[in-house]
């Protein structure tokens, strides 16, 4: 298992101890691939992009692309458009397995 992937597995527990449903992983929605995907609620989908990082400093601007927040966001636009709340999510983890969770706005 690779570090993205283990990143992924350890987010993914900790959505699931907070009482989300995991409904799929590394998933191809709208010819996107989102790292994980969650119901938080009947009809509310929460979509969560997984980063590694080694230092907390200037991580949105230097991890996240503007292309692909821009694909990202597009994956939410179409769950909208199919009928779910959508809500998108970065999920942090350091060196240290610390996670750090953010809404994208």
């Amino acid at each position: 298992m690779n570090r993205g992937e283990f990143c992924e597995n350890l987010v993914a527990q900790y959505f699931i101890q907070k009482g989300l449903t995991l409904l799929a992983q590394r998933k191809k929605i709208a010819k996107v691939e989102v790292d994980l995907v969650f119901e938080s609620k009947p009809g509310h989908v929460i979509i969560c992009e997984v980063k590694s990082v080694s230092s907390w400093e200037g991580f949105i601007q230097t991890r996240i692309s503007f292309k692909q927040r821009q694909r990202l966001e597009s994956v939410v636009e179409y769950l909208n458009a199919s009928g779910y709340e959508t809500t998108l999510m970065f999920a942090l983890v350091d060196h240290q397995n610390k996670i750090e969770v953010m809404r994208a706005g």
